[in-house]
């Protein structure tokens, strides 16, 4: 979302004011503000599949939920998982922002030396598709993680 993109913008020009690495920079405003907005999403989701699922089959039960506090929101729909998340938002959205403007430059330098004149949009698409997918296929199991995570709390389960 805009808001998102927004965040991290101001999160990441506020990183780099205070310590010198522009990829932590990046990477660790990419965490924050990706976070909220990914785990409001997946438990969601998980939690009214699964609210779903028990209206239908009586044998699926789930924990009784009442009007919790702030506090008690906080832990059912942003906590589960939220350090995979923050992992997964970090390494994959970040270092695919951060390396993806690298590998766009090495591509358009590279068809330029073989004699191509291609627009240097198609190497920024072509590099970012390729950063993004390959962080993303780097931290897949933290995102499963944090989607196991999310569903043991929709069920009210403390361990696996």
């Amino acid at each position: 979302s805009s808001m998102q993109f927004a965040v991290t913008r101001e999160v990441k020009f506020a990183l780099d004011e205070v310590q010198p690495s522009p990829a932590l920079s990046i990477m660790i405003a990419t965490g924050l503000a990706g976070v909220p907005f990914s785990s409001l999403q997946y438990n969601w989701a998980i939690q009214d599949t699964y609210k779903y699922y028990a209206a239908r089959d009586p044998s699926l039960e789930l924990p009784p939920r009442g009007a919790p506090s702030l506090a008690g929101q906080f832990r059912a729909k942003v906590a589960p998982g939220i350090f995979w998340a923050f992992t997964r938002a970090g390494v994959a959205t970040g270092g695919g922002l951060y390396y993806g403007a690298g590998l766009a430059s090495a591509l358009d330098a590279r068809l330029r030396a073989q004699g191509v004149e291609a627009p240097f949009v198609l190497s920024k698409v072509a590099g970012s598709l390729t950063t993004g997918a390959a962080f993303a296929l780097l931290t897949q199991w933290t995102h499963n993680v944090a989607l196991v995570a999310g569903r043991m709390a929709a069920l009210g389960a403390a361990k696996q």
